[in-house]
């Protein structure tokens, strides 16, 4: 079973943990994993409010 809180900042990730839901439409980009604590990588789903702060963030540096 999926854990329901983001391993980032521990809100609720909304992730289904199924191939219908939100985040598997979705490019992680490689180095958001790098965050995840090691004990957390695989066992609950990053939410889509961090996966877009990400992106936002190193948004100037993939050019």
């Amino acid at each position: 079973m999926q854990a329901k809180a983001c391993p980032l900042c521990h809100k609720r990730n909304n992730c289904e943990g199924n191939h219908s839901c939100w985040c598997s439409n979705e490019v992680f980009p490689e180095g958001i994993f790098e965050l995840v604590p090691a004990e957390q990588l695989n066992q609950s789903c990053i939410c889509m409010d961090c996966l877009n702060k990400f992106k936002r963030g190193n948004a100037n540096s993939v050019q």
